[in-house]
């Protein structure tokens, strides 16, 4: 029940999201040129306040010892589990949409 777009790197969502307007970004923490983190920095620095989700291979903790973490930040990290953690994923996107 999504309409999804999907990039590769921080500018070409940089570029789609100066077109088209989004209830809610999904990103991952791992990416080319920034990461996720710096990603979201740049998006509250323009002041688009989109609800923002990291969906990582990495913990949350792990991240947090090379950057500060906002409180702000919604983290789902990606687990062997694939089908619960995109089920809690879809749950979360509903509920910051509703």
């Amino acid at each position: 029940g999504f309409e999804v777009n999907t990039v590769s790197t921080v500018k070409e969502a940089l570029e789609k999201i100066n077109s088209y307007s989004y209830d809610v970004i999904v990103s991952d923490y791992d990416m080319p040129e920034l990461n996720g983190i710096d990603f979201y920095k740049i998006l509250r620095f323009e002041e688009n306040y989109t609800p923002f989700i990291i969906f990582s291979s990495k913990s949350r903790e792990e991240i947090s010892l090379c950057h500060q973490i906002p409180d702000s930040l919604i983290f789902i990290q990606k687990q062997t589990d694939l089908l619960r953690v995109c089920k809690e994923l879809v749950s979360l996107i509903h509920l910051k949409i509703a």
